[in-house]
């Protein structure tokens, strides 16, 4: 047995050679290649497994969140850490304005004036609700009040808040993690009409970093061209149609449902799992296992992984979960759907978004906001509207990309889609998002979707929980990971039903 750590300098070599040591008795090494044209014919043959070996991680800046959105996390196959608008200030300097705007003086100050008028009511927003978030955050740890260390926490909670009325034209740096075979599918789709100005000129930035590094994958790049969508026929501004589907899903899929609506399960759950475990895994059947279901087998705190490691994606037990599927209708903010989308083993059908702007696109009013009510929810209330006015009057004006529009949207601006999720990805969804430090949204969308799934199969339900409560159950202490960064609530000790979030 030999093991090493493989070196090399250029990407396209890995990719041949790991394509010959397929049909060689020894392996062959990157060092070895002489000729890396197999690589372009791998590509047009379709064997595109030896291109993905090599990652590459980029520092973007300058990015606008919008296409973060709708590329570069709109799939599973990247790895990514961006700057948080939850935690720190946003700056209207830091925006995107696409060049067919930019370089129409009319149009330009149009969408500059709006921008501007955002980050204004941004910041009397986070202003009034500092105090009003200081109030609430040391009535939860009265104990932080004189320390320093926690004196910034109001401010921080009152950005988050604020935040939904900021355009999704706003910038942003991050690490960006992907292998080659998904820049070059970038590169297939860059000319898609939602971000047809803004995608190209990244992914070409990106592509002439990675030739610089190595130029002997230029051919490989050229022989896929700049291209666009399937659906791109589709994606135009078409008010009546965008009203018509919001009113549809709202009363077909959402129901009562404020967020998130189970629509379908898979059938006889239990059942299946106490079948499916007995076939696959070793010795388990009610004469040995008399007191243990097969849902308590692969999910009981005691049998889980004490670190916070998830080992569910390779583990026996995480690929049994994965047999038992749930879809959920949703209907949240931009801004939640820009946290859900990270979770990348609960796919989601990303919505065409200009066939989401009409005259009845509907927003999301954060809790604090919600309950504060008064000025506050007034001057939120009509920033948000105003912002989806505008997007709608240069989605109509703009006739060459009305999609140019859409940068204008506020973070608030909620999207309608379907998502899936099994068994193992939703509890470790469960696990991250049911903590309270958890943003208000994204864990009522997570409670939302647990008590659907509990009513159904409570046997499951019970175990999807905040990982303080496995902790607790698995005798571990203290029962809460975060540390400092303690929610101030003991979870653990309360039912579902008892919880009540403030902030």
């Amino acid at each position: 047995m030999q093991v090493k750590l493989l070196e090399y300098e250029k990407p396209s070599r890995v990719i041949v050679a790991s394509a010959q040591s397929c049909q060689s008795k020894k392996i062959v090494e990157p060092s070895n290649v002489q000729n890396v044209d197999l690589a372009t014919e791998l590509l047009e043959s379709g064997h595109t497994t030896t291109i993905e070996h090599t990652y590459v991680t980029f520092l973007l800046s300058g990015v606008s969140r919008h296409l973060i959105w709708s590329l570069l996390h709109s799939h599973p196959f990247y790895n990514s850490e961006q700057v948080s608008q939850r935690y720190v200030p946003m700056d209207e300097e830091n925006v995107y304005v696409p060049p067919s705007i930019k370089q129409d003086e009319e149009k330009r100050d149009f969408f500059v004036q709006h921008v501007t008028r955002c980050f204004s009511d941004y910041h009397e927003l986070v202003k009034s609700l500092t105090p009003v978030m200081k109030d609430l955050y040391f009535s939860r740890h009265p104990n932080r009040k004189k320390d320093k260390k926690f004196k910034e926490i109001p401010e921080k909670l009152a950005l988050e808040t604020a935040r939904y009325v900021i355009p999704v034209a706003v910038t942003a740096h991050l690490y960006h993690t992907v292998n080659i075979l998904t820049l070059l599918r970038y590169r297939a789709i860059a000319a898609d009409p939602e971000c047809r100005e803004e995608a190209p000129a990244v992914v070409l930035q990106m592509w002439d970093a990675l030739l610089e590094a190595d130029p002997d994958l230029r051919d490989l790049m050229t022989s896929v061209p700049m291209g666009t969508s399937r659906l791109a026929d589709l994606d135009k501004y078409d008010p009546d149609r965008a009203d018509s589907f919001i009113e549809t899903f709202d009363r077909v899929l959402m129901g009562t449902r404020r967020r998130s609506h189970l629509i379908d399960a898979s059938p006889h759950s239990a059942v299946m799992l106490e079948l499916l475990g007995g076939a696959t895994i070793a010795g388990f059947d009610k004469k040995t296992h008399p007191e243990e279901t097969m849902a308590e087998l692969i999910m009981s705190p005691l049998r889980m992984e004490p670190g916070r490691l998830n080992v569910d994606p390779i583990s026996k037990a995480g690929q049994l979960a994965r047999q038992v599927k749930y879809l959920f209708a949703k209907r949240i903010s931009l801004s939640g759907d820009s946290q859900n989308q990270r979770h990348r083993t609960t796919p989601s059908a990303s919505p065409l978004l200009m066939n989401q702007l009409g005259t009845k696109s509907t927003y999301e009013i954060p809790g604090p906001i919600y309950r504060e009510g008064g000025p506050i929810e007034r001057r939120f209330r009509s920033s948000v509207e105003e912002s989806i006015r505008a997007a709608n009057t240069m989605a109509q004006w703009h006739t060459d990309n009305p999609n140019a529009a859409l940068y204008l949207l506020p973070n608030a601006f909620h999207v309608r889609f379907t998502e899936s999720a099994d068994l193992m990805a939703l509890r470790h969804k469960a696990h991250m998002r049911l903590c309270l430090n958890a943003q208000e949204e994204i864990w009522e969308t997570m409670t939302e979707e647990v008590d659907q799934v509990s009513r159904i199969h409570p046997e499951i339900g019970r175990n999807l929980v905040p990982p303080c409560v496995t902790r607790y159950r698995a005798g571990l202490k203290p029962p809460c990971p975060e540390g400092k960064r303690f929610c101030g609530v003991q979870v653990y000790r309360k039912l579902p039903s008892e919880l009540e979030r403030t902030y």
